[in-house]
């Protein structure tokens, strides 16, 4: 199984930006592409660190964190083992997103902004995953495969694989886990509890600590969001 995330065709300008109305707010765009870059995406940021994912002519995706200027650039990509990388997720002192192998099945990776700090967060039973946000030492996203009977179902983890957490719930054929904060988590899901649409959840759940797993949230049951 692999995941697949798409980018539109996007026009960076270069410039200020101007409101004539009162109490307008100019606007600075600073190009983060460095000499010679064919697409560049950032796709998350915090605080002044910002990071993405390089998209050279050979198609070989790199992930890589800025902090406000292209000559700043940092390359995330894994030093062995990945083809492809990509930052998805920031935090206060880590990244978040995927690599993918040769054969493209995709693992959940935690940087701690060096590409010698990469972790891989891929849970055991599981095909693909990847980290889609961060708060603090905590991280939601998505995983599929043999476990899962190869739906996807949310994921969250605390900075390590075996601290993985399947918020997937009876009812449901596929979830998604998109966002979180200290003590809840947000995403969506569709199957036969929403009669086949996707509809908004929030997961919340009780603490357990132990010595290998500190502290981590367990036992979450997702709720339906009302519109």
């Amino acid at each position: 199984m692999t995941f697949a995330r798409f980018a539109a065709p996007i026009a960076i300008c270069i410039g200020f930006f101007t409101h004539s109305s009162v109490g307008a707010v100019t606007y600075k765009v600073t190009l983060l592409n460095s000499s010679g870059d064919t697409q560049v995406i950032a796709a998350g940021i915090f605080g002044n660190t910002q990071a993405g994912y390089t998209n050279p002519a050979n198609g070989v995706f790199r992930a890589v964190s800025w902090n406000g200027t292209a000559a700043s650039r940092k390359d995330l990509h894994p030093t062995s083992g990945f083809a492809n990388s990509q930052v998805f997720a920031v935090g206060e002192n880590s990244q978040g997103g995927l690599g993918r192998f040769a054969n493209l099945t995709a693992h959940a990776l935690l940087w701690r902004g060096t590409a010698s700090s990469v972790v891989d967060l891929h849970p055991s039973g599981f095909v693909s995953s990847e980290v889609t946000s961060i708060f603090g030492d905590r991280q939601i996203g998505i995983g599929g495969g043999a476990t899962s009977g190869g739906p996807v179902h949310a994921l969250l983890w605390r900075s390590s694989a075996a601290s993985a957490i399947d918020l997937h719930s009876t009812g449901f054929d596929r979830t998604f886990g998109w966002g979180l904060s200290d003590t809840h988590q947000v995403g969506s899901g569709y199957g036969p509890t929403t009669g086949g649409q996707e509809h908004a959840l929030l997961w919340s759940g009780t603490r357990r600590c132990t010595a290998e797993l500190p502290c981590h949230l367990l036992d979450s049951e997702p709720s339906i969001a009302t519109h």
